[in-house]
């Protein structure tokens, strides 16, 4: 903590006088402030509650939460302090300090009260100003949207022709697309049957060895045959 104890209660209590102060100011700008009833049971309660000075919480103990101490940033006497006997009491804010107040019940449980500066009701004058201002916001913002709309149409026309160019490009780029998937497609037909002509070449190749092979056979087969017929015809006198 960077505060010392003498520092830290310094600060909260400067805290607390200058939100009371602006607190005040805002009802004397605005208007005249009314209070609200706030009722809860130590089952309903909420840990933090915001308030504003002038409201009164009317409050029924339970086992969970009979009672209410304020202990923080210090203490304050409320008739909540020991409720135990009836049950209910009441906490009138109206001399709380604005900022924040910690309270601690017998059983525990700790909470916080949020105090902040009446809700001003508004007057007749006040409400004359803020429907004139309301008429003069409206009329800026029309006045703002009609001038957006003549940028945005400016704009617009500015644009229309690189629009209707960069659609063309855009129609360009696919035709040439088209046409390059055209090609690649023909591409691979032509290597298919660049390939398919290669295997019937090699295919071709084979069988023209092969009728060579038996070509030569035959002629060996013709030799040999001959020399048998020659041996024979001189065995048999016939030459």
């Amino acid at each position: 903590m960077i505060f010392n104890n003498f520092g830290l209660v310094y600060y909260v209590e400067m805290k607390s006088y200058i939100t009371a102060i602006l607190g005040l100011v805002t009802v004397m700008l605005v208007g005249t402030a009314f209070a609200e009833e706030i009722r809860y049971t130590g089952d309903d309660i909420p840990l933090r509650i915001i308030v504003s000075q002038g409201d009164t919480l009317y409050f029924t103990g339970s086992e969970k939460i009979p009672n209410m101490h304020v202990v923080y940033p210090k203490w304050i006497s409320t008739p909540c302090d020991n409720s135990e006997a009836t049950g209910k009491c009441v906490i009138d804010f109206s001399n709380f300090p604005l900022g924040q107040h910690e309270w601690e019940s017998s059983t525990g449980v700790q909470g916080k009260f949020q105090v902040s500066a009446p809700v001003a009701k508004e007057s007749s004058d006040d409400i004359s100003y803020f429907e004139s201002s309301s008429k003069d916001r409206k009329n800026a913002s029309q006045q703002a949207k009609d001038f957006k709309a003549q940028i945005e149409a400016k704009m617009e026309a500015k644009l229309a022709p690189y629009k209707t160019e960069i659609s063309q490009l855009n129609l360009l780029l696919s035709n040439a697309d088209q046409r390059e998937v055209l090609m690649q497609n023909q591409i691979a037909e032509n290597k298919a049957e660049l390939e398919t002509l290669r295997a019937d070449s090699q295919k071709a190749k084979t069988q023209i060895e092969t009728i060579e092979k038996y070509k030569k056979d035959a002629e060996n087969w013709r030799a040999v045959a001959l020399e048998q017929l020659k041996v024979m015809a001189e065995v048999l006198g016939l030459f």
